[in-house]
C-alpha cells in the first residue's frame, strides 16, 4: 500500500513537472496567493500591475521619448507663463465633453 502511494505520488510529480499547468489552473492559483497577502502588498501588487499596463512601463522607446519631450514642453510654456488656469481648463473640458 505505501509503496504503491509512493508511486502515485512519484508519478503525478513527474506529470506536474511535465505538463503545463493549463491557463486557468494558475489564474486560479495567483488569485489565491493574492488573497494570502496583506492590505498593503495587495496595494503595491495593483500599484505595479496598474503601472505596467498604463504606466511608462507600458509605452515602447519612441512613445517615452514623445511623452517625455510633450511634458517638457509643456514645463517650459508654464515656466514662461503661457497655459491655462484651473478655471479655464474646467471651461474648456465642459465645451469638449457638451457638459
Amino acid at each position: 500500500m505505501a509503496d504503491t502511494l509512493a508511486c502515485s505520488i512519484a508519478k503525478q510529480a513527474i506529470l506536474d513537472n511535465f505538463i503545463p499547468m493549463s491557463s486557468m489552473h494558475r489564474v486560479v492559483e495567483i488569485e489565491k496567493a493574492i488573497e494570502r497577502l496583506s492590505e498593503e502588498e495587495r496595494a503595491l501588487l495593483e500599484e505595479r500591475i496598474i503601472s505596467r499596463r498604463f504606466g511608462l512601463d507600458s509605452l515602447d522607446r519612441t512613445e517615452r521619448a514623445e511623452l517625455l519631450t510633450s511634458l517638457d514642453e509643456a514645463e517650459s510654456d508654464l515656466d514662461a507663463g503661457r497655459g491655462l488656469s484651473a478655471e479655464e481648463i474646467r471651461l474648456s473640458v465642459r465645451l469638449w465633453t457638451g457638459k
